[in-house]
């Protein structure tokens, strides 16, 4: 009956299936495809993945008694990984559990105390340096001295020595994850470069700063932070230049605390943490 105020069903009918439509398009625009970030400091200074700063730097820092390295890799193999820890296997002092060098003096524990903090635009990070080790360029390769950082861990843990990287039993119940470069599966990635002006180890080459702010509210008996590190994956997909094939790369912190970022730094101001720095490309997948 018309005039009782009622939609006829036709209409609500209509209007449903128009409804469903809208709501189906707008689904599959704001669920967009799996994508990729990409820091490139080969042809910038910075860029940042997931509010992490990564800075270039190029400074005679490393081996010189201003860093203290809690983390040194060496590998063969076009990927190289490993994490800092005092642990060494009952069935081999120098046996490690990926490709950690087992001198005590590079791949040790490290108190979160121990790494020292530094103010950019108004906001305190902490802040680790690394010395990669590639060597230049060599015949048509010329991007032999190029390197990629494929993930990258921050755990706090209970201990100095945890070790079974990831087990259900003996390494997650004594850890809090901080921080992951590609959380849920992403494939976010650095590409960097032992610069042409100098090569090899010696020489500080990334700066990555992580929000202090990420440690707040954990429980206080976690006081060790690990770093866990992939390098060379990007290898697969990108072929040459890319890949792990030269001395070690190291991690390190300064000595000092409160220690001023260098100029480049403050380049990240305000616009890394929304992934427009000019440092970053995305990549869908």
């Amino acid at each position: 009956m018309r005039g009782t105020g009622c939609f006829p069903v036709k209409a609500v009918k209509l209007f449903f299936l128009i409804f469903s439509a809208v709501i189906a398009a707008v689904g599959q625009i704001a669920i967009p495809a799996a994508q990729a970030s990409t820091v490139d400091l080969t042809s910038y200074d910075s860029g940042s993945i997931n509010g992490v700063l990564f800075n270039k730097i190029d400074e005679p820092r490393a081996g010189s008694g201003t860093l203290h390295s809690f983390l040194r890799l060496n590998s063969n193999d076009p990927e190289e990984r490993g994490y800092n820890t005092d642990h060494r296997y009952a069935r081999g002092a120098a046996d490690l559990e990926y490709d950690q060098n087992p001198s005590p003096n590079f791949t040790r524990s490290l108190l979160l105390s121990q790494v020292p903090t530094v103010m950019v635009d108004g906001i305190r990070y902490r802040e680790f340096i690394l010395d990669i080790n590639e060597p230049l360029a060599r015949g048509n390769d010329h991007q032999a001295h190029n390197l990629s950082l494929d993930q990258l861990q921050i755990f706090l843990g209970n201990s100095p020595d945890l070790h079974d990287f990831g087990s259900a039993d003996l390494w997650q119940p004594n850890t809090a994850l901080v921080y992951d470069m590609n959380p849920g599966g992403a494939q976010n990635w650095v590409e960097m470069s032992c610069w042409p002006a100098q090569g090899g180890s010696g020489w500080a080459d990334v700066a990555v700063f992580i929000p202090d702010a990420l440690f707040a509210d954990l429980d206080p008996s976690f006081r060790y932070l690990y770093l866990y590190s992939l390098f060379g994956a990007e290898f697969h997909d990108s072929g040459s230049g890319l890949a792990n094939d030269g001395g070690f790369e190291e991690w390190a912190v300064a000595g000092q605390a409160n220690a001023v970022p260098e100029p480049s730094a403050l380049l990240l101001i305000g616009a890394g943490f929304f992934g427009i720095l000019p440092g970053v490309r995305t990549r869908h997948s």
